[in-house]
This record gives C-alpha cells, structure tokens and sequence, in this order.
C-alpha cells in the first residue's frame, strides 16, 4: 500500500507542478503572438480546464501524504522533523492555490467574461506574478541547487537501506558507505 501511496503522491505532484511549468514557461511565450482579447480568452480556457485537475492533486497529495505518514513513519510523534516541514509546505502551498482560485482567478474571469480587456489583463499579471514568485528563485539558483538535490538524494537512498524500507544487499556500496559513514560503531 506504501507503494501506491507514493505513485498517487509523486502523480498528484507531477500534474499540480508540472501543469504549472507548462502554462508559465511554455503558453505564456507562446500567447504574445496572439492578440489581447484571444489570449486572455485562452488563458480563460486554460486556467478553467486546469484548476479542476488541481483540486483533484491536491485531494491526492493529501490523502497519499497522509497515509504514508501514519502507515510508514509513524504519525506526528514518530515522524522526523523534515516530514513535518514538508507537511507545513505542502499546506501553505494549497494555502496559496486556494488564495489564488478564489482571489485573483475568479476576478480574472469575471472581467474576461464581461470583456473588460484591460482590467483582464491586469488580473492575468497578478496571477503571473504569483506564479512567477514560486518559480524564480529555484530559476535563479539552479546551478548551485544540484550538488545539494544529489548530495539529498544519496541520503535518503541510505536513510532508506538503513531503515529498511528497500532490500538489503550485503555486498552494496550503499552499505559500505552506511557502514563507513553512518554507522561506523556498529561495525567497527
């Protein structure tokens, strides 16, 4: 169940973050050929097709979370510190999202749908600047951001040999390096 769990959690990351990059970095550059009233019709269309799909990653981020945090780590007083930091951004992610949804977005379409061109595309900037300040800042820093991604998952690939929630191969250098780097005295 800890496996399904985690493919409906990575699933519901994928369409949430994924749909996000797809609108922001690919149809927004795209859109500049179109002229205004077409492309904040567009982004319309767009936004209203996908907000669902949101709601529906988000039900899956929660659930999935959950379950792997009570089933697998032990609930709120088992759980390592970084589970509850994750926790505590995952909810202000949603946070954000609901702000998001039920602020600028049904103002966006409200002024799109009473073809009130400009003020539709000020509402449409503030929903880009919302999502451009999630996306900025790991933009800006990627270069220095890899060495730590793999320095945190070569971590985590111990953490989870060690705790036993992958197999044990004796042999592995996962286990040399756990036994030289993690555990040196139980097994020197």
């Amino acid at each position: 169940m800890t496996a399904l769990a985690l493919a409906l959690h990575i699933l519901g990351a994928v369409v949430w973050v994924g749909g996000m990059f797809a609108i922001y970095v690919c149809l927004r550059p795209a859109l500049g050929t179109l002229e205004p009233p077409q492309r904040l019709r567009l982004m319309r269309i767009t936004f209203q097709k996908f907000f669902p799909w949101v709601w529906i990653a988000i039900l899956l981020l929660l659930a999935s979370g959950y379950w792997m945090f009570f089933t697998t780590f032990g609930g709120f007083a088992g759980a390592a510190l970084h589970l509850h930091l994750m926790q505590l951004i995952g909810w202000l992610i949603i946070a954000l999202f609901v702000w998001l949804f039920h602020g600028p977005w049904l103002a966006f379409k409200r002024t799109v749908d009473a073809e009130d061109w400009p003020s539709a595309g000020v509402r449409l900037n503030r929903i880009r600047q919302i999502i451009a300040v999630n996306l900025r800042p790991a933009r800006r820093r990627h270069r220095r951001q890899w060495p730590l991604l793999a320095l945190a998952l070569s971590r985590t690939a111990l953490m989870n040999q060690s705790s036993g929630l992958s197999m044990q191969f004796p042999g592995s250098p996962c286990n040399k390096a756990r036994s030289a780097f993690l555990l040196p005295n139980q097994y020197g």
